[in-house]
Formats: C-alpha cells, sequence, structure tokens
C-alpha cells in the first residue's frame, strides 16, 4: 500500500531500499578503513546488493520516492551498487522492450534478436545485449521527438557523467579495489538482468500478454516477486508488492505454458 507522509511512495520498498543501502555502505568500507575484517563486510555488502537491478527495473517503471531529489539520489546509488542507469532502463526497457517484447528480433531486448540457429545463444544473448546497452538506446531515441530525445538522452548522459566521476574516484583511493568490490560484481549484476530475462520470455507463444511471460512461483518473496512476469507486462507501472494480487486476479487467463509452478499458498 502506498505511505502518506513518507519519503517512500509505498512502505514495502523501504526493506529493498534499507538493504541496498547497507550493502553500499559496506562496500564502500574498505576504501576507508584498511584490515581483513573491512573485506568480509565488503563482500557481505556486494551479497546485499544483488537486489539491486530487481529493484532499480521496478524503480524505472514507478520512481520509488515521492520527491524528485529523493530519486535522484537513489539513481546515483544504484548505479554505484549494480551498474546499470535508471535513465538506461526507462528507455532500453521501459521504451523499448514493454513495447516491442512480442516481436523478439525487434526488441532491444529481444531472445531472438542477435540469431536463432547460434551456439550459445543464452550467452551471446546476455553479453552482447549487455553491451550494446548505452549505444542501442541513444540510437533507440532517433525515433521519437526531439522533446522525448533531449529529455532521455539528457538523463542517461547526466547519470553516466556522474557514474563515471564517482568510479573515478574510488579508482583513485585503490584501483584494486574497485575492481574487486565494485566493477565487476556489478558487471555480473547487469549480465544477470539479460540473463534472466532470457528464460522469462524463450520458447512461449508470444501472441499477446497473457502467453508471452513466465510467471514463477518460488523466491519471490525474496526477489520482490519478479517471477510474476505475466502481471508484470500486464500492469508494468503496477507496484510490485501488488503483483501477487493481480497474478491470482488473471491467473485464469495465463496461458498453462507460462506457468512454471503450481499456484498455491504463495499468493
Amino acid at each position: 500500500m502506498g505511505t502518506k507522509g513518507s519519503f517512500l511512495k509505498f512502505k514495502a520498498d523501504i526493506w529493498p531500499v534499507t538493504t541496498i543501502c547497507i550493502g553500499l555502505l559496506l562496500s564502500l568500507l574498505p576504501f576507508i578503513f584498511q584490515g581483513p575484517s573491512m573485506l568480509m563486510l565488503a563482500s557481505v555488502g556486494v551479497g546485499f546488493r544483488i537486489l539491486v537491478p530487481i529493484h532499480q527495473h521496478y524503480h524505472s517503471h514507478l520512481s520509488t520516492f515521492r520527491s524528485e531529489i529523493g530519486n535522484f539520489i537513489y539513481d546515483i546509488i544504484l548505479s554505484l551498487t549494480g551498474g546499470n542507469l535508471t535513465a538506461l532502463w526507462k528507455v532500453h526497457h521501459g521504451l523499448g522492450h514493454h513495447v516491442e517484447y512480442l516481436d523478439q528480433k525487434k526488441d532491444l531486448e529481444g531472445n531472438l534478436r542477435f540469431g536463432t540457429n547460434i551456439k550459445a545463444r543464452r550467452f551471446v544473448f546476455t553479453v552482447l545485449g549487455d553491451f550494446l546497452s548505452l549505444y542501442d538506446s541513444l540510437k533507440f531515441l532517433n525515433g521519437f521527438s526531439k522533446t522525448i530525445q533531449k529529455k532521455y538522452r539528457g538523463d542517461i548522459l547526466r547519470q553516466f557523467g556522474i557514474q563515471i566521476m564517482l568510479f573515478a574516484v574510488l579508482f583513485l583511493i585503490s584501483w584494486k579495489l574497485t575492481l574487486l568490490i565494485f566493477i565487476v560484481p556489478n558487471l555480473f549484476l547487469r549480465w544477470a538482468v539479460f540473463w534472466f530475462s532470457y528464460g522469462q520470455h524463450d520458447e512461449l507463444p508470444m501472441t499477446g500478454v497473457y502467453d508471452s511471460s513466465t510467471t514463477r512461483f518460488h523466491l519471490n518473496f525474496i526477489l520482490l516477486n519478479v517471477g510474476l512476469h505475466t502481471a508484470h507486462h500486464e500492469k508494468p507501472g503496477l507496484h510490485w508488492s501488488l503483483l501477487p494480487k493481480r497474478t491470482k486476479e488473471i491467473l485464469p487467463l495465463i496461458d498453462p505454458v507460462c506457468l512454471t509452478k503450481r499456484f498455491g499458498k504463495v499468493l
């Protein structure tokens, strides 16, 4: 439910935001204090950051905070802890994937975009999709009005500039720690976005919203209902905490091939 008189739009976001912020603080400790214990705490922080791609995905559809400054600061935190830019999510995923996902060759995140008869297609999709995401997003905006191009390109370049600047500061403190604690983990988190996205649409009929996305019923409590992907594509702006209720309502409409586990007490 929404929260009145709070910085957050939904109180359910308290725990993912807190987890991610703690993950950032723990990750920064070795840059301030030396010692093996600091590295151990940083490794815990990296583990906390697993939630970043999931929550940033939802944040790009429906901003987490009521205030612009709150969302701006959170965008910076997410870019440091997960490597992706919220503005990139909005273009590549929101304007691209959610509009074109039924055509997997045209979709920027389409499983068949890089070919159908290639070896290790999921791996190729993951690596190339991530590598090309910035270029794809900037190019994709050519199809929109000058006003939209200016807004989104400005947001992408602004967030990218801040991200590069902050990573440069960390590099100056310790390039080894920056690679170990931020750059390498962030690369795997970025790849995870494409790897798991692939599984959410692969080998499905793709004729409409109810037969084009998987609906999984395990680990959703921990992973912010990311498995309830059919309901998310039906209502992309619906807050993640409301997806179980919506999934229950549309369950009779979902093609059985999209259901990966029997509907049960999870919802």
